[in-house]
């Protein structure tokens, strides 16, 4: 991409009389990207794309249904009732727009913590699942 710095000096060296030919030589330039600078201009800077999604149409009805006053928070339930509206993208993008501040879900604690001191490494061995069950049975 050529700077506006660089377009300058090209269109400064044109102006004295320069060759395209050597204006090109002179910059280090492909002279077909200097021809293309002289008749076009420099190029601006390029806009941000503007991305949309398959689910953007149905936003609007999806939050109303999860905070209105007949509340849906049912993921399934939800990306049919959009299906029958048209949408036709995958469940999963439809899903993880109905559950967007979710927290994760909590790993199941195990009753390791209630192993003797001196069992420290964590073994799957026959003495190891007898201790975590006898520690679970004792907390019960």
């Amino acid at each position: 991409m050529v700077g506006q710095r660089e377009f300058m000096d090209v269109h400064d060296a044109w102006v004295r009389g320069k060759s395209i030919r050597e204006i090109a030589r002179l910059t280090g330039r492909d002279r077909k990207t200097i021809r293309r600078l002289l008749h076009v201009g420099a190029s601006s800077q390029r806009k941000p794309r503007q991305t949309s999604s398959k689910l953007d149409p149905f936003r609007e009805y999806l939050l109303g249904r999860m905070v209105g006053e007949d509340a849906v928070s049912n993921a399934e339930v939800l990306d049919d009732e959009i299906r029958e509206m048209g949408y036709r993208g995958g469940r999963s993008i439809s899903k993880s727009s109905c559950i967007p501040s979710a927290p994760w879900p909590r790993r199941r604690r195990r009753c390791a913590s209630k192993l003797h001191p001196d069992t420290t490494r964590r073994s799957t061995g026959a003495r190891s699942r007898s201790l975590v069950a006898s520690a679970c049975r004792d907390s019960s």
